[in-house]
């Protein structure tokens, strides 16, 4: 008999360590939440990263309990997009949801890709995923789903409240003033309720909470709104002063707030991590995104850069991170977070971890794929057009198909995007040119075709814009209509037209030394880059050799790398000195292959 009960004991506190150890996961998703739609700052250093009106305690909260992304991305400027992101760990453009509806357009110049627009059931979701390494988890999904008819619990939740879209969350009788403001306050019990479950069954969860303010139709409680009409006690401001707008902002935050104190009251603030951002940035109508371009369904900052926040064990409190993030980086970090590692994360995933950038032992990010951002499609507003963008460290390319027009940003100094450096910085613009039309062939992503009906077209197919190119291939190649058959991009001597009956590349020239290399391309990324450089052929060399040199813009060397029988090479670039650098290829004859101007970010 004691023997028995020694057994029973030992199994039990057995079972009491494992869940001790096993972390709790929120994930609060808003919706349509502009970058400065709180009142926490978002950039340490800049004083307009906030609000000037709403107020917001709670948010502040998870941010003195814990990190502050200063460039966290939602991966589309779109709700459901993001949504199918966030759950497959792999960017729209990858799973080709890339808006919501159809996508399709309708007369413009351009033909938009019909989408793919529910959680493809082959792809195993984060909760899928929780299940398989963490069996004890509980999961649960409650508020705004839209992604399709098919009902969370087909995809790994164990507790949902149904496959809602955005009419869900609007009172039935359409007025503005609701003791229940978009469900803010029955999707807060129901998040509290489920915790309570699970920590009563002694199971870890994961609990995704999407909400459905502050998307329209505005509603809030009547206290709220009283409180913002008051002048003397929401003083307005003047990037922000709607009330009712502020109003439902603050309610929202208070339903945050009850699920905070939740934590706290069970004992359990310390074992969970609590993540909160935005499904995209605000409306424009609805919500300033000022400091940032634009708002939602944009591909500029405002409608991508979102408040992004993180609290939990081993997070320093008030802290924040430049380091850009998206909303797909959340799985491969949720796994690590249960696990240990990221050995169970499917292939499949884009996201990169980010537990070493959260719990401050580094500074950087290595990705193995480009933070893309890919919407090929028109809008309801009439001024967003099919377009693409990449972001590495604080550069960004914004690639618009319709005009043709190709942007480079430097977003540390020129966050609002108001001063185009394409070309001015011409190696940095084509290296990111080069990474984002890689990515999207990799994945085969859906790009825009040209409307052969559209006035502006005057050819036909396979040229419908009649500049003298296959249409199919410029747009796979991101020429748009920037550049036509005459032009020499990457000046080796052949045009675009040239380059297209070759089937070679019009962005990079091929690098040719006799018996050395035949038909060979190079690749060097990313750039700008900081810790870590890649050097990359397009096939691996075979008895031959040939030599990497960095120099300073005077010519002074400060290394020198040889590839020998190999295909890529990779530099540890931690003692570089800042500035732009000077990289030259060269065969064993000491003949000038190549020359590219590279940026170090120290």
């Amino acid at each position: 008999m004691q023997q028995r009960l020694f057994i029973i004991l030992t199994f039990l506190i057995s079972t009491t360590s494992l869940f001790a150890q096993s972390p709790n996961i929120i994930v609060i998703l808003s919706d349509d939440q502009g970058w400065t739609g709180t009142s926490q700052q978002m950039k340490s250093n800049l004083s307009t990263s906030k609000s000037d009106y709403y107020i917001t305690p709670n948010v502040e909260r998870i941010a003195a309990n814990g990190m502050t992304f200063s460039q966290g991305y939602a991966p589309a400027a779109k709700c459901a997009p993001t949504r199918n992101s966030i759950l497959t760990g792999q960017t729209p453009a990858s799973t080709l949801f890339t808006t919501t509806g159809n996508g399709l357009s309708n007369g413009e110049v351009l033909n938009s890709p019909m989408i793919t627009s529910t959680i493809d059931i082959s792809k195993t979701t984060l909760p899928e995923i929780i299940h398989q390494v963490a069996p004890t988890y509980w999961t649960a999904h409650f508020g705004k789903w839209h992604l399709g008819t098919v009902p969370p619990s087909n995809h790994g939740f164990d507790r949902h409240d149904g496959a809602n879209g955005n009419d869900i969350g609007n009172a039935t009788n359409g007025q503005p003033i609701q003791t229940d403001p978009k469900k803010i306050f029955t999707l807060s019990d129901s998040a509290v309720n489920f915790i309570d479950d699970a920590v009563n069954n002694n199971r870890p969860f994961y609990l995704q909470l999407s909400h459905y303010a502050v998307h329209t139709v505005i509603e809030s409680t009547q206290s709220t709104f009283n409180t913002y009409s008051d002048a003397t006690l929401r003083p307005p401001g003047a990037i922000h002063n709607d009330p009712t707008y502020g109003a439902m902002t603050e309610d929202l935050d208070e339903g945050l707030g009850l699920v905070l104190d939740k934590l706290d009251a069970l004992g359990i603030a310390n074992n969970t991590y609590v993540i909160y951002l935005s499904d995209n940035g605000a409306s424009n109508g609805l919500s300033n995104n000022t400091p940032l371009k634009r708002g939602k369904t944009f591909l500029y900052e405002g409608g991508i850069r979102v408040p992004f926040l993180i609290s939990g064990p081993n997070i320093p409190a008030n802290t924040y991170s430049d380091v850009p993030i998206v909303g797909y980086d959340l799985y491969p970090t949720i796994v690590e977070w249960i696990t240990g590692s990221t050995n169970d994360v499917p292939t499949e995933i884009e996201g990169e971890s980010i537990v070493s950038i959260v719990n401050n032992s580094s500074t950087s990010l290595v990705r193995n794929k480009p933070m893309i951002f890919h919407s090929p499609h028109y809008d309801m507003n009439g001024i967003k057009t099919p377009s693409s963008a990449i972001v590495q460290d604080n550069y960004k390319l914004h690639i618009n198909y319709e005009s043709g027009s190709f942007e480079l940003y430097d977003l540390d100094a020129n966050i609002s995007e108001t001063n185009n450096l394409f070309a001015s910085e011409p190696s940095i613009a084509t290296d990111l040119c080069l990474q984002l039309r890689d990515y999207l062939k990799s994945v085969n992503a859906d790009m825009p075709t040209l409307n052969e009906a559209h006035a502006n077209n005057t050819g036909t197919a396979p040229d419908v814009d009649n500049d003298g190119l296959d249409d199919d291939w410029e747009f796979r190649e991101l020429l748009t209509y920037h550049y036509d058959g005459t032009d020499d991009p990457d000046n080796d001597g052949e045009n675009n037209a040239q380059e297209f009956a070759n089937n070679t590349d019009p962005y990079q020239g091929v690098i040719s030394t006799g018996n050395f290399i035949e038909q060979n391309v190079v690749r060097v990324f990313p750039n700008p880059f900081r810790n870590q450089l890649n050097i990359e052929l397009s096939a691996p060399l075979e008895n031959a050799s040939i030599y990497v040199s960095i120099t300073d813009i005077y010519g002074k060397e400060i290394r020198q790398y040889a590839f020998e029988n190999q295909s890529s090479i990779v530099l540890n670039t931690m003692d570089f000195p800042k500035g732009v650098l000077i990289l030259n290829i060269r065969n064993d004859k000491n003949e000038l292959l190549s020359t590219k101007k590279i940026v170090s970010m120290k």
